[in-house]
């Protein structure tokens, strides 16, 4: 972890260690120890070397490769867990990182879906052609699914689809 995260104690967070569909890349979540903000990182696995940048620190981190390999979806979360000095000024919610480019120039994919979630958590259909974003109050226990299109560069078509709102689940899993 100090080669991607610099000189210190550093904890890679497991559920966020996701390869590229072609295997070129890894796109992973570490944290300096003690800590609950997380940094993502993007992994070059032939040389090991962190390219692109880091985003702004987040919690819980969520990472859906493009089944093309082009990019990855990967949640901006702070609520009150990331320190001042940290924070982000950003929207919070689901943002398109495409392989490449600086994590600045991230676009905004699906916003933070109601003001009392915490998180959003990102996953690809198999065949790439929908997003879906489950938004989690960690506090009140509650969920909430959106769908959205996705069109050939990535972003969503349209405003997208409440599947169920806040307060109708109480548990959400999704991922591999």
């Amino acid at each position: 972890p100090d080669a991607i995260g610099g000189p210190g104690r550093h904890a890679i967070y497991q559920q966020a260690v996701k390869p590229s569909p072609d295997g070129a890349y890894v796109a992973l979540a570490f944290a300096e120890a003690g800590g609950d903000a997380k940094t993502i990182a993007l992994v070059e696995t032939a040389s090991g070397r962190v390219v692109d940048g880091h985003p702004p620190k987040t919690i819980l981190p969520t990472i859906a490769w493009a089944p093309d390999g082009s990019g990855f979806y990967y949640n901006r979360n702070q609520g009150p867990f990331v320190d001042a000095p940290d924070r982000m000024t950003c929207a919070e919610g689901v943002y398109f990182h495409r392989v490449g480019t600086t994590f600045d120039d991230d676009h905004l994919i699906a916003a933070k879906g109601w003001d009392e979630a915490h998180v959003s958590l990102p996953a690809v259909s198999g065949d790439g052609r929908f997003l879906f974003v489950g938004d989690l109050s960690v506090s009140l226990r509650q969920t909430a699914l959106r769908l959205f299109a996705l069109g050939a560069d990535g972003h969503t078509q349209g405003d997208g689809r409440t599947l169920s709102s806040p307060g109708e689940g109480a548990i959400l899993y999704l991922g591999d």
